[in-house]
Parts: C-alpha cells; structure tokens; sequence
C-alpha cells in the first residue's frame, strides 16, 4: 500500500448534498461522473465509501433521543429535525447490504465500475467488535456474542442488555462502565461461529469491493479482549483473531486490501496478524497536534521508511476534531496537510477536509456543511515519484530544535521537506544525504508557489543549506540541476 491517497466520503450526507446541488434524488448509482472525475483529478488512489451498510433501526431510534448525539448534531445543522437529519450510526450495523436510501447492492457495483474506470480502488467498513442491536445474528446463534447474566444486567444496566430474553453485552472499547456504545452489541472475538460468520462476511463484502477499513481492530486481539471481558469470552482461542480470520478470506480474495483502525501500539502485531496498514494515531496524529517535534522525530527515527509504509497518516477523519480546531492557526493546518502529503506510507483524507467541509462530521448525521479548502494544489504538487515511491530519509538540521526535515528520492527526482513546528520564527543549517549533488549547482523551487533558488551542492552536502521559516511555516521544494 505504498503512497495510496484514501478519500473517505460520508456516503450519506454526500449524497444528500449532491441531490439538493442537483435539484434531483441521486444514488451511488447516479453520481455525475463529474465527481469522480473531480476525485481523479486530485491524485487519489483510492475511495472509501464509509457507510454504506444497513443501519440497526434500533441504533436510530436511541440516536434520535440520546441527549449527546442530539446536542452535537444540532451545533452542526441549524435547524435540525432529528426525524430527518439522524439517520443512525454506520457503526451500529443491522446487516452488511448496502442501504436501500443509498441504492442498495446494484448502485454500489455501478459506482465501483466508474472508480475503477478511473484507476480508482473502493474500500469498505468492516465494523468487527459489534453489531447493530437488531442485527440477525442475535437471533441466528447463541454463542456469537458477549453474554451476561441477569446479575450483571442489574448491577452493570449501563453495560449490558435484554433481548429476546437473553443478556448481551453492549460493544466497549474499555473496562470504564460509561465507556459503551449502547446502539450495539459486543461480539465474541473468542467464538469460533463469530469467526467463521467473520470469514464468510468479509468475503462477501471482498466481492464488493478492492479493500476494507476494520474498524476498531486491535480490540479483537487476545490481550485485548480477554483484558476486557474476562471469563465472560470463555476460553482463548490457539489463534488470534485476525490472524485466522484474515488468511481464510485471503484465499478467496488474494488481492484485497486491508487497513485497521487501532489504538495502543498495535500497529506491529496487526501487521503480523495479516494488515496491510494501520493507523498512525497516537505516535503521529497526537504528536503532530501537540506540535511535538522531539517526539516526532524520534518516532521517524524509530520507525523507518520500511515500517512507515504500513502506517495510515491523517490529519482529519471522522472520529477526530475538526481541522480548523485541532490545527490553528491556519498556517499550522496548512504544516499539517504537508507533512501528511509528504511522509512515505498510505494517507487518508476526509471529505469534509478536502471538499472544504470542515467541522466533525458527527457520524449519525445524513447532512454536512460546507465551508472552503486550500487541498487540491498541494495533492497534485506532491503527486511524483520521489514522494510516491521514493527512497526516504530523516534530514540533518543543526540549530533547530523546533523544526524537522526529510528527503526522498527517486532517480533524478528529489524533494526536501522541512517543517516549523512553532510559532515562532526558525532557522538552521541543513546537510542532504545526496551525494550526486557533489560539484554542481542546483536549483530549488517550491512545489506550492513556485518560488526559486540557487545553492552549491557541496554547501548542501556539507550541511550548509541554510533554512529560515516564519511560525508553522514549510519548505517543500524540489531540487534540481541548473
């Protein structure tokens, strides 16, 4: 997955949007060629449609009277009528068939002809750690999901649930008894018919589509879950999860992709476990945020180019605070976006972030609000092989504690990035790792203004390149012969 551009779409509001723009009803059938024409155009790779499978009604009915999401939901869409606009969580899922509203099953195989027409992959979610309340399974099979006893319903009624006559448990990231998603229902990473209903979903969802986003998968690792349920998971499996489930679906679909959302350093074992990238949240994202430049930098260090081309880099999605928020002042964002553009590894974009939408896109919702976008200049500036598959490396840069440089390369193709992680001004003295630049002048121009400049080879070897930037300020040059 080496440099892939994921685009996510709020499928929903997207096209609840593009149907009042068009003044028409338009499904993933319908979308004018024009937007997926407008998606190629900025270099993307790859389209991840999230949300697109049943949702649990009984998820929109709690979503529709839960006083947070309706609180959050409003601040977001002025106006907002819940019968209307809350449309339920696409992570509290009744059954994996692509929403009637959206144009089931033939509408989502018609948009994945026009992306693949285009050179674009479809991605999917997988949502294994729960289902919808009402989803079937709760009634196909006993043992597929977390049970409980009438004990722990009174003792825990946060917790768990009644249904059918059954306790279950409500999905959880955590032991913290108001830390639940009560629109779900907690699988069993430990059964071994929800690992065989795994394989048989995941490979049909894999006849839908080039690759899937798992959400929350590092909870269904061993630790993990026997850390969060305890005797109630029953007895450990020989095999992790991911690792049975995902070499079974592999042999049907040899080709698809996988990425796991995942927290708590668990990129390493995913990987072993059979992913093909996993997010880089806590070491980059927080990092990055935090304008952290020591912790950046020995995170790169650490890492290496090998292992930072299985890690996810985002700035925006649909679970983190909005950019404007999370990235001020604007010239931070802007750093941001540079950093993620540039890295080696695959990069996830959210649509809100690069169709000018900014502001959390609360999951629940079937609206979304416009606002304005710097992103498509900087996409097709950064779209060369010497930042798609070029040789990277961590730069030198003496007196600059603040500030953090690389490099890559490929053949007569080379940029250097370097980035000012305060807000204040910072200057240093660079040294490249190039030694074809020996002997000769060279030029720099920047990929975003245009802007030029001359520097001796040797100085630039030597670690004499000097770098001066204002707050949050970039270079992002290319550099190449007179």
């Amino acid at each position: 997955m080496t440099g892939i551009r994921i685009y996510e779409i709020n499928t929903w509001p997207w096209l609840s949007e593009l149907s009042e723009r068009y003044g028409t009803g338009i499904t993933l059938e319908s979308v004018p060629d024009t937007e997926w024409d407008a998606l190629r155009a900025m270099r993307f790779d790859a389209v991840w449609l999230m949300g697109v499978w049943e949702r649990s009604a009984e998820g929109r009915t709690i979503a529709r009277s839960h006083p947070m999401v309706l609180a959050e939901c409003a601040r977001v869409v002025p106006g907002l009528n819940p019968s209307r606009d809350i449309v339920g969580s696409p992570y509290s899922i009744r059954s994996y068939t692509v929403e009637a509203q959206l144009g089931g099953s033939s509408a989502l195989k018609v948009a994945r002809q026009k992306l693949h027409a285009r050179g674009l992959r479809l991605f999917l979610d997988y949502v294994p750690n729960h289902t919808g309340r009402d989803h079937a399974w709760l009634h196909e099979t006993s043992d597929c999901y977390v049970s409980g006893t009438d004990q722990d319903l009174a003792s825990q009624p946060g917790r768990f649930f009644s249904k059918d006559g059954r306790v279950i448990a409500h999905g959880a990231p955590s032991r913290q008894p108001s830390d639940v998603w009560t629109d779900t229902a907690q699988l069993n990473a430990f059964s071994a018919r929800y690992r065989a209903l795994a394989v048989e979903t995941l490979t049909a969802i894999g006849r839908q589509c080039d690759g899937v986003r798992c959400d929350m998968a590092h909870l269904l690792r061993t630790a993990a879950f026997e850390s969060l349920w305890g005797a109630a998971a029953g007895p450990k499996p020989a095999t992790e999860f991911w690792a049975e489930v995902l070499q079974k679906v592999r042999h049907h679909h040899p080709e698809m992709l996988f990425v796991a959302e995942c927290y708590g350093d668990t990129q390493s074992a995913l990987v072993q476990d059979g992913f093909d990238a996993c997010y880089d949240k806590e070491r980059f994202y927080d990092r990055l945020r935090a304008s952290d430049c020591a912790g950046l930098r020995r995170h790169l260090e650490g890492t290496g180019a090998e292992q930072m081309k299985r890690l996810v880099h985002f700035i925006s999605n649909h679970d983190e605070d909005p950019v404007e928020q999370a990235f001020q002042p604007p010239e931070r964002h802007r750093l941001a976006a540079v950093a993620v553009a540039t890295l080696p590894g695959p990069s996830l974009w959210h649509h809100l972030q690069l169709e000018g939408r900014w502001g959390k896109q609360y999951v629940q919702l079937g609206t979304s609000v416009l606002v304005r976008s710097f992103y498509q200049r900087l996409l097709v500036a950064t779209d060369r092989p010497a930042l798609r598959q070029g040789r990277w490396s961590l730069c030198e840069l003496a007196q600059a504690p603040s500030m953090l440089a690389y490099c890559s390369e490929h053949e007569d193709d080379r940029v250097v990035v370097v980035l000012n992680l305060s807000a204040g001004d910072s200057q240093g003295m660079l040294k490249v790792p190039w030694p074809a630049l020996a002997g000769r002048r060279w030029t720099t121009r920047d990929l975003l203004s245009g802007d030029e400049a001359e520097h001796d080879g040797d100085q630039m070897l030597a670690g004499d390149m000097p770098i001066h930037l204002p707050p949050w300020g970039t270079l992002l040059v290319e550099v190449a012969g007179r």
